[in-house]
């Protein structure tokens, strides 16, 4: 595949992830509470749909850093559709910290570059210590037996 075709790829990969990104952030922003509601359900189902979508995207073009953040970004979705926990405001504010690294990212990789090229480092060091605080969050939250 020469350049040109891998650089077309990348901005697909860019935009329609942008696009996915907004849906989760979206998504997670309607999940104030968890209850059994038609549109929590929606939100879940659109998180998972989009994180779906992009992990594969993100592990064709080999953004692991992306990946894993995204797959993280699955992994509560997934606790807050089994409702053990409410998304309050901490949490909203940790995950849009998240959703807006990732945008971000996603901006840098706009300019042309090695499609093989992972920016992971920018990524890690934004989102990695979001993620364990949220991690740690959860955690307390669920040994609490916090709903």
């Amino acid at each position: 595949m020469d350049l040109q075709q891998q650089q077309k790829i990348l901005d697909w990969f860019v935009a329609d992830t942008k696009e996915y990104i907004d849906i989760i952030q979206e998504a997670f922003v309607k999940l104030s509470s968890c209850t059994e509601s038609t549109e929590d359900r929606k939100s879940l189902d659109n998180i998972f749909r989009a994180t779906f979508a992009i992990k594969g995207g993100a592990a064709m073009l080999g953004f692991s850093s992306i990946q894993k953040a995204v797959y993280t970004l699955e992994k509560y979705a997934k606790i807050f559709r089994d409702c053990p926990i409410k998304v309050d405001s901490y949490l909203e504010k940790r995950l849009i910290q998240v959703t807006q690294s990732l945008k971000e990212i996603l901006t840098s990789l706009e300019v042309p570059l090695d499609v093989n090229e992972d920016k992971s480092t920018p990524l890690d060091a934004q989102v990695e210590p979001v993620l364990q605080e949220i991690d740690q969050y959860l955690d307390i939250l669920n040994s609490l037996g916090v709903q």
